[in-house]
C-alpha cells in the first residue's frame, strides 16, 4: 500500500471518530496487517474502537463502529475523494 493512501485513510478515520466522540490529539492509531492464504490483503485501522478495513484487491474501504457492525462501505476511490472534499471544506 502506498504510504500517501495509508496517511489518507489514517486521516479520514481520525475525522470520523472525531464527529463522533472526544478523541486526544495524540490519540494513536493502532494497524493490523491482514494476511489471507499466506498473502497480504489489506490493513486495518483503528482509533477508540472504530475501525477502518482497507481490501486491496477489491480497492474496498469498509467502516465499523465500536459494536463491530458495519456502518458505511464504499470504493476507495469515493473514500478519498470524500476525505479530499472535507479537507477542503475546512
Amino acid at each position: 500500500m502506498l504510504t500517501n493512501t495509508a496517511d489518507k485513510i489514517r486521516t479520514k478515520l481520525r475525522q470520523l471518530v472525531e464527529n463522533r466522540v472526544a478523541v486526544s490529539s495524540d490519540a494513536a492509531i493502532f494497524e493490523t496487517t491482514l494476511i489471507r492464504e499466506g498473502m497480504y490483503c489489506g490493513r486495518r485501522f483503528s482509533l477508540e474502537a472504530f475501525d477502518i478495513v482497507y481490501f486491496v484487491e477489491e480497492q474496498q474501504i469498509k467502516f465499523y463502529n465500536p459494536a463491530g457492525q458495519l456502518e458505511s462501505s464504499c470504493s476507495l476511490d469515493r473514500f478519498l475523494e470524500e476525505s479530499e472534499s472535507v479537507r477542503r471544506a475546512a
